[in-house]
């Protein structure tokens, strides 16, 4: 289950300057309501632009006019007035970021999918996280933050913070807790903080001199002296007066740095720093994969010639204890995105031991009761394969109690019985895969091939691989 989160908790801050994207955005918007969550859209659009196709898309967002000023700073700045005026939770900072690689690297992680959505905002329980983004672009950075370093230093004491080292969102696309930008913000005039940065033709004096300088051997190195040389010289020499002069004008310059914008690029994962808060990344990759889940299916070696009458049957009437059977049972369970095995143990099976699988991670599931030869156990405990967790072997047991000297744990899922229409299990199995997100931990099935209980994953003659289908559908909510 994805946390509560009381109604309209979530403002979103969209600066819309390239119309060409709506569709693109309007589908990651999307998610956010499937996830469950309730929002506020607030789209920055360029003044005097035609921009009725926004209003025909987000019929119930609040259109805030901007100039072209400071990239999307200028206008997160002026919608934040509006924002902070009421009681939001969490931020959504967004903008339409021309370089398409770019621009998915950073919004897909946090926003592509419902469960992405609900991941985001999950991670908000943990107070001592203050903003979540994209992990590749979660950037470290010292005291001196570089070529941004004085127009940090300005920043910083116009905001009354404390410059110290810092993690940022490369490209400021980032969830982001409402509280630390409320606190921060008082007493300032955001619309005036704005209109201070950069349009086109404004000198970013600081950018200039990164980009230009030979010219500090003209005597060029202050505020002053590179705005009359651009005035007198540098506009007339073909120079840039910043990056959105240089990139409307086709002058090749090497980076952006040096800008207001990129020092509050860097300034807000300061503001998280200064709230005694965290920046945590989130990847790419599959979320049960980046966090390391590990789905075991828990195998009975059982013979299963002879089953009770009615029962709904496997695809073939085989005997579990088989090694070559078993092997092809374990294949066929990771080609359906099952990592392991947790082999069911009983006093009717203890022989099954010897011949146990161990190509894969495995574990042993314990039966109350049950005695086992002490050196038996052993060969297997210590196989490179037995998984272990806190340098413990992994004992699975049905309560999660039971021997000292192992980590103990209970199964995570009994899926529905084979005759259980009530129940769906694909609906069971991702509200259990969220909660496991939230503290990774080993994801025990129970059950492969529990034929006397008619609990099983395992393909059967009646419904063929429909059950296994459906668990690996479940899995695609995470990529």
């Amino acid at each position: 289950m994805v946390v509560p989160v009381p109604t309209t908790s979530i403002a979103i801050a969209l600066h819309m300057f390239n119309l060409a994207l709506i569709t693109e955005f309007e589908r990651y918007i999307l998610n956010i309501s499937k996830a469950g969550y309730d929002y506020d859209l607030y789209i920055a659009v360029q003044k005097g632009s035609d921009y009725t196709t926004v209003k025909e898309c987000w019929p119930e967002a609040i259109i805030i006019e901007c100039e072209n000023r400071g990239f999307d700073i200028g206008s997160f700045l002026i919608s934040l007035v509006q924002i902070l005026s009421k009681p939001y939770l969490y931020i959504l900072k967004l903008h339409t970021k021309n370089h398409p690689d770019w621009r998915k690297a950073l919004v897909a992680p946090i926003l592509a999918t419902p469960t992405r959505v609900a991941h985001a905002i999950n991670l908000f329980r943990d107070p001592s996280i203050g903003m979540v983004g994209c992990e590749r672009w979660a950037i470290n950075i010292g005291q001196d933050f570089g070529h941004n370093r004085i127009h940090i230093a300005t920043i910083a004491k116009t905001w009354n913070v404390r410059v110290q080292p810092c993690r940022f969102i490369g490209g400021t696309v980032f969830w982001v807790r409402a509280s630390i930008l409320r606190e921060a913000v008082q007493q300032l005039d955001l619309s005036a903080l704005a209109h201070s940065l950069n349009t086109i033709e404004t000198l970013d004096w600081s950018w200039y001199l990164m980009t230009y300088p030979e010219l500090r051997q003209e005597g060029v190195d202050t505020q002053l002296t590179a705005e009359d040389h651009w005035m007198k010289l540098g506009k007339g020499q073909g120079r840039a007066c910043n990056c959105l002069y240089a990139r409307v004008n086709q002058i090749g310059t090497p980076n952006c740095d040096g800008m207001h914008e990129h020092a509050y690029e860097r300034f807000f994962g300061m503001l998280v720093s200064n709230a005694k808060q965290r920046l945590v990344g989130v990847g790419t990759r599959n979320l049960l994969e980046e966090h390391g889940i590990k789905v075991l299916a828990t195998y009975h070696p059982q013979e299963v010639w002879h089953l009770p009458p009615g029962t709904v049957s496997p695809q073939s009437l085989y005997n579990s204890n088989d090694t070559e059977t078993l092997r092809h049972q374990v294949l066929t369970m990771l080609k359906f995105g099952i990592s392991g095995v947790c082999y069911r143990l009983t006093p009717e099976t203890l022989d099954f031991i010897d011949h146990l699988y161990k190509e894969v991670p495995f574990c042993l599931s314990w039966a109350q009761g049950l005695a086992v030869n002490p050196s038996k156990l052993a060969s297997i405990l210590n196989h490179p394969n037995y998984i272990r967790v806190k340098n413990k072997p992994l004992l699975v047991t049905p309560n999660g109690v039971g021997v000292t000297g192992f980590e103990i744990m209970a199964p995570s899922l009994t899926i529905p019985t084979i005759h259980d229409k009530s129940r769906s299990l694909g609906k069971e199995l991702y509200q259990v895969l969220v909660e496991v997100v939230k503290v990774p931990q080993y994801l025990i099935i129970d059950s492969w091939n529990d034929w006397h209980r008619q609990i099983a994953l395992e393909p059967s003659q009646a419904f063929g691989y429909k059950s296994l289908q459906e668990f690996r559908n479940t899995f695609k909510y995470f990529d």
